[in-house]
């Protein structure tokens, strides 16, 4: 395709820090051009990156110590865009049979346009995006498929999913397809790995690279584990989940929390270096605290500073230690998940002892049954010893 048919408008500007508080430092960008997106989205990896799109126009902002804002239209309407890495994708139509892709760097602004050559029909509602290959939804069967092609649009690939795919997203430099019984797979190189789970018509958001926030919980696309947070935004950073009622999105990059507010500014914020370092985000369910492995005493109770005391098994008080499964406070029992011996570490044992109960040599109950449903679906399974195993 000539590139006769686009234009390019390239804008750059910077924003002055502006102190936000004591021990949090911020900035903030405006992003104003974005308002005219039909809807915006977030991926943040090494910097943070804003796009959408508005009829034939792609826009995609990336923020990183500065801010570049960039815009490229084409000739037909723009049906779905992602970005993986440094790079926006948006499908649009070139006629009433065939589709286009824009390619733009995001971090320069150059970009480029080929046609996908299909063989078969191509839903545009959906696409993702790997440092290789895009992949987009088709058509032919009961569900669909997908499909993917190299950077000049020539099919090289194709996927099956179970029950098809309901929709494509990029995470990361990484795609991933969501399943028809809610499964989350990572695509790439004709193989569909299994990540992790939600639910088939799940709204999926970045959290930050290697997470998604999907139903209200932070799910790990490395190991499958997930966290309930309840709010309407969160992401995963290095000090732990982030967490927001306000705003129209949130992600993490590089250590950093990016929250786009609705006024379509950017407010930048850095992870304060005292915060917990293990991911230890919780999910309170009921009379339980579901943590990571690796949580101390001391951060449990800045989680939640009405904690006074907690106590081991044995009922003594404990502190300056890592928290085991079994432990508890005058108001929650504490679940470590993969701990289901007690030790506060999710080691080998762990595993023979979860594959010994599986073929029924062996029985778990209470807070070291629930430490045993890493993924927390409510069933203990061959998923949480692959789970347990990653750790």
């Amino acid at each position: 395709m000539s590139k006769r048919a686009l234009t390019a408008v390239l804008l750059g500007f910077f924003c002055a820090f502006a102190s936000l508080g004591l021990h949090v430092k911020a900035a903030v960008f405006d992003l104003g051009e974005l308002r005219a997106c039909k809807r915006v989205f977030a991926l943040g990896n090494t910097a943070a990156y804003f796009y959408g799109f508005s009829g034939s126009t792609l826009i995609s902002a990336r923020i990183s110590g500065d801010c570049l804002t960039s815009r490229v239209s084409v000739g037909g309407a723009i049906y779905s865009v992602t970005h993986s890495g440094r790079f926006t994708y948006a499908l649009f139509s070139v006629s009433n049979t065939s589709r286009g892709v824009i390619r733009l760097n995001a971090d320069s602004g150059d970009y480029s346009v080929f046609d996908i050559h299909s063989d078969v029909e191509i839903d545009p509602q959906s696409i993702a995006a790997n440092d290789n290959e895009i992949f987009v939804l088709t058509l032919g069967g009961i569900y669909r498929g997908v499909t993917g092609f190299d950077m000049n649009g020539r099919k090289i690939h194709s996927y099956s999913l179970p029950r098809g795919c309901e929709r494509l997203f990029s995470n990361g430099s990484d795609a991933y397809a969501l399943a028809g019984n809610g499964e989350i797979y990572r695509l790439g190189g004709s193989n569909a790995v299994f990540c992790a789970e939600t639910t088939y018509d799940a709204d999926i958001s970045d959290a930050g690279e290697g997470y998604i926030y999907s139903n209200g919980s932070l799910i790990s696309l490395v190991n499958g584990s997930s966290v309930y947070c309840g709010t309407r935004l969160a992401a995963m950073c290095s000090g732990g989940a982030r967490t927001s009622d306000s705003g129209l999105l949130m992600t993490s990059a590089d250590g950093m929390v990016y929250l786009l507010n609705g006024d379509y500014t950017c407010t930048v914020g850095d992870i304060p270096q005292d915060s917990a370092q293990h991911e230890h985000v919780v999910s309170l369910d009921g009379s339980e605290v579901y943590l990571s492995a690796g949580t101390t005493v001391e951060q449990l109770k800045a989680m939640y500073p009405e904690i006074k005391t907690v106590y081991n098994k044995n009922g003594n008080p404990v502190s300056g230690r890592n928290l085991c499964t079994g432990y508890s406070t005058d108001l929650m029992s504490v679940v470590i998940l993969g701990d289901v011996d007690g030790s506060g570490t999710v080691s080998s044992r762990d595993i023979r002892i979860l594959m010994r109960c599986l073929i029924g040599d062996g029985e778990l109950s209470g807070v070291f049954s629930k430490a045993a449903d890493l993924n927390r679906d409510g069933q203990i399974d061959n998923r949480d010893i692959v789970l347990m195993a990653k750790q």
